[in-house]
């Protein structure tokens, strides 16, 4: 038969401002044969330690730096990207987050582009149909190979297996 620890619970009423607040005391009497160390010093009154996670304390110091991007350049960035900028590139030369020029160029009402650049996708079906991997088609344009594949599939290219064979 299992033993259940017993626990007193006492209700103890403390003037802290003009309002009162109810306490809850839970008083453990020698339920826990091993308790851990937390609980004791706890149990003892001893005061907590408050420590930061090592993540935590480290960027404490280094907080983020925001960056405003003037108009002028917000403008530049929007004509730059027009051009066939990456938003990739765009937010290292700017020296801003990718998500940024995201949202400057949504703010702008200018469509983003999703994937390959249409002058691009010319260059990754000749490259495939030479018989470059998806792999080092998708590294030599800046592209993801599983983006590369998608749309050589929407051109009508004949996929090839891992052995070069068609599929």
């Amino acid at each position: 038969m299992a033993r259940t620890p017993k626990l007193t619970v006492t209700h103890v009423a403390t003037q802290v401002s003009p309002m009162s607040r109810l306490i809850t005391k839970v008083v453990l009497s020698g339920q826990l044969s091993n308790p851990p160390r937390p609980l004791l010093r706890m149990l003892r009154g001893e005061a907590a330690k408050v420590t930061m996670h090592p993540k935590q304390a480290a960027s404490a110091s280094e907080r983020q730096r925001q960056v405003h991007l003037p108009t002028k350049y917000q403008c530049e960035l929007i004509e730059r990207y027009k051009a066939g900028a990456t938003q990739r590139e765009l937010a290292s030369k700017y020296g801003v987050h990718r998500t940024t020029v995201t949202k400057i160029l949504q703010r702008h009402g200018v469509e983003a582009r999703r994937g390959l650049h249409p002058a691009l996708i010319e260059e990754a079906v000749r490259r495939y149909k030479e018989g470059q991997s998806l792999a080092t088609v998708g590294r030599a344009l800046g592209a993801d190979p599983g983006t590369v594949k998608a749309r050589l599939i929407e051109r009508g290219v004949t996929m090839r297996d891992t052995y070069g064979r068609p599929r």
